[in-house]
């Protein structure tokens, strides 16, 4: 399975995600949820490698920057 590692550019800094599977393969955006990282989709990759996997990871988590001081985030429950 291939497995590259990207740099975006967000609007508040550098965005790090990983290209997984076949890279000629239907695009799939896989965005982890709170505490976690891009590299844990790579044991659903390996079972749908036909696919092209786009996975981020969010600003502060992973290798992407962290949010700047002044912007905040917020969790609604």
């Amino acid at each position: 399975m291939l497995k590259t590692e990207r740099t975006l550019n967000g609007l508040t800094g550098n965005v790090s995600a990983l290209q997984l599977g076949n890279p000629n393969g239907r695009p799939l955006l896989a965005v982890h949820g709170w505490m976690d990282n891009a590299a844990s989709f790579i044991p659903v990759a390996k079972q749908l490698s036909h696919e092209n996997w786009i996975s981020v990871d969010l600003p502060g988590h992973g290798k992407s920057e962290g949010r700047p001081k002044r912007d905040c985030a917020t969790l609604r429950l």
